[in-house]
Order: structure tokens, then C-alpha cells, then sequence
């Protein structure tokens, strides 16, 4: 076999590999955008969950609207901490791809 074809083969392949490498760059650069964004949301979670948790009321002395009122903060705490545990999750399945990535490369 001539020099000639095994250099069209190595440029197409070295073409494949550039292009294989450009997408697994671009897509570890959008994956630590998601964990940005994810961490961004999870700290405003982590935020409202702690408000609403320090502004407890003594059950001594409540009426019944503020009972309530009480009643649906509390939903929304857990909400809240459902969504926390759910960013959660979500930040770890992004930490293991891009750990993945990152490995592979």
C-alpha cells in the first residue's frame, strides 16, 4: 500500500477523533454550567429552608389563623427539603458524569 492512502486514513480518523474530543469538551462545559446553576438554586433552597425553620411560633399561645398559617409553612418546609434533597441528587448525578468525562479524556 502507497504512503498516500494510509495518510487519507489517518486524517479522516484524526478528523473523527478531533471532532469526539471538541463534543466531549463541550459537553464537560455545559455540565459545569448545570452545576453551577444547580448549586446557585440548591444555596437559594438551603437559604429559604432556614428561614423558614428559625421563624417558628410558640404553639402556646397561637390563634387559629395563625395555626394556619403555621400549618402552611410548614408544607412548604417540606417542599422545601424535597427540593433540596432533589438538587441534591441532581448535583451528584452531574459531579459522576463529569467525573466520567473527565476521566476519559
Amino acid at each position: 500500500m502507497d504512503g498516500a492512502g494510509t495518510r487519507g486514513f489517518d486524517a479522516g480518523f484524526d478528523s473523527a477523533f478531533d471532532g469526539a474530543a471538541q463534543r466531549a469538551a463541550e459537553r464537560l462545559a455545559a455540565l459545569r454550567e448545570q452545576r453551577m446553576r444547580l448549586a446557585a438554586v440548591r444555596d437559594e433552597v438551603d437559604a429559604s429552608l432556614m428561614r423558614h425553620r428559625s421563624a417558628a411560633i410558640d404553639p402556646a399561645w397561637r390563634s387559629d389563623a395563625q395555626r394556619a398559617y403555621s400549618s402552611k409553612r410548614d408544607d412548604l418546609t417540606r417542599r422545601l427539603s424535597r427540593a433540596q434533597r432533589l438538587l441534591d441528587d441532581a448535583l451528584d448525578a452531574v459531579h459522576r458524569e463529569i467525573a466520567g468525562l473527565a476521566a476519559g479524556s
